[in-house]
């Protein structure tokens, strides 16, 4: 009995915390993505893999060595020449040697130029992956919050579809109302049950979307407090300077590897001078020992190559001059976004304001219709679509309520100000300086 008392003890006490977890934050579900989500570890090791690229780049700068060592064993027969005896000889050279690239025409030196901009470039990424993740997983969990009021209100609107066929049923015993509304009525219930359905359907997948960014493979709820949560919301642009954002530095860095590209590319115009050095011994069982030491200086002058290289420094040139065109229109992009997103927030925060008139007014046209279908003065298509109307304003309200807070964070993304506004909703401030 005792040990029965212990295994129902331990079950209660850990199935408390578990059943809190299933719902969660917007502030947990970030801080885990960031934690946990593939591609933002994928990114990680991608910035990694780029320094140690660099480093490997600034090799070329520094002279070569290289060591080998041979060993002979040489059997030496004479058939029939009574003169030469037959003997072993048996050899071994050991030899240093390497070389050192004195001139390359600005070739390595812009190769580790680009290299140094990769590792930048790949940063940038990072950052602005990063930047992404927080915003798509406030999206999918804004997305899962919908869908959860959304079921709600379908729930609402099936008990008061039920309510309203007792109604009807009621009606049609005291001779006052008629088969047909009846069966009006039985077919908005129908209707209803249809709806909650889609609204469960919905909501398992709006909750599948949010674990995918979150790399877990259990189904979490979100805390719809959120919807309650007083925020401040940006009156004007506020950006910062548009060069600092992540995409145009990725884009402006680009830039310049094109630009260094073509530097490459005219350096193979332009001959290379390598330095050449060894050192060699060589012992013998039948010849004396033989050291040597050689040093040289080698000059390589291109003169043709089959009209590769000029073709290869028009094909930079045009790299470049299509990057620069990228350039030019990311700017104008990101400006046009953040402009329309600020209109959004606007735009949402205005239609909340006329959502909360429309369910006012809607519930009292739906109160008053049902008074109305009860003593037969509407229809009961009346009744369909004031009802129909009256839970749709529900859902506006909630959706609106939403959509705002989805077009902050859009205007928190573009700027990569995030949590400037909605700190007190995500808990923290995840501007990043790297």
């Amino acid at each position: 009995m005792s040990k029965l008392a212990i295994i129902l003890f331990i079950v209660i006490l850990f199935n408390i915390p578990l059943a809190k977890a299933d719902t969660i934050t917007l502030k947990y579900a970030i801080e885990k993505a960031l934690h946990n989500n593939y591609n933002m570890k994928a990114q990680d090791m991608q910035f990694k893999a780029s320094k140690y690229a660099y480093k490997k780049s600034l090799g070329q700068r520094f002279p070569t060595l290289n060591a080998s060592y041979t060993h002979t064993n040489d059997n030496i027969h004479y058939p029939n020449n009574k003169a030469y005896s037959n003997y072993t000889n048996n050899s071994n050279t050991a030899q240093l040697s390497g070389s050192l690239t004195i001139f390359s025409g600005g070739r390595i030196s812009n190769e580790i130029k680009n290299s140094k901009l990769t590792k930048y470039i790949k940063k940038y990424q990072r950052e602005n992956y990063r930047y992404t993740l927080i915003y798509d997983v406030e999206n999918a969990y804004i997305n899962v919050l919908i869908a959860k009021e959304k079921l709600k209100i379908q729930n609402m609107k099936l008990k008061d579809a039920q309510n309203n066929l007792k109604i009807a049923k009621a009606k049609l015993d005291t001779g006052i109302g008629t088969k047909s509304s009846l069966l009006t009525v039985e077919s908005d219930l129908s209707k209803a049950q249809m709806d909650l359905e889609d609204a469960k359907r919905n909501y398992i997948n709006a909750k599948y979307d949010l674990a995918y960014y979150l790399s877990s493979s259990k189904l979490f709820d979100v805390d719809d407090s959120i919807l309650n949560a007083k925020i401040k919301t940006p009156v004007k642009i506020d950006s910062g300077n548009i060069q600092e954002l992540s995409t145009i530095v990725i884009e402006a860095n680009t830039l310049k590897q094109a630009h260094n590209n073509i530097r490459i590319a005219t350096s193979k115009f332009l001959p290379n001078i390598d330095l050449n050095y060894s050192l060699e011994r060589t012992t013998s069982s039948h010849m004396p020992d033989m050291n040597d030491a050689n040093i040289n200086l080698t000059l390589n002058i291109p003169i043709f190559t089959g009209f590769s290289r000029i073709n290869e420094y028009q094909e930079k040139k045009l790299e470049y001059l299509k990057t620069e065109q990228e350039l030019k229109d990311k700017e104008i992009s990101i400006s046009k976004k953040i402009n329309q997103s600020l209109m959004d927030i606007k735009y949402a925060q205005s239609r909340l304001n006329f959502s909360k008139k429309f369910v006012r007014h809607s519930k009292e046209d739906y109160a008053a219709t049902k008074e109305k279908f009860k003593v037969n003065l509407s229809t009961a298509y009346d009744l369909d679509n004031s009802q129909t109307n009256y839970y749709n304003s529900l859902f506006e309200e909630k959706n609106s309520q939403c959509q705002l807070l989805l077009s902050i964070f859009k205007f928190e993304y573009l700027t990569e100000n995030i949590g400037k506004y909605s700190s007190k909703l995500i808990g923290i401030s995840l501007k990043e300086n790297n």
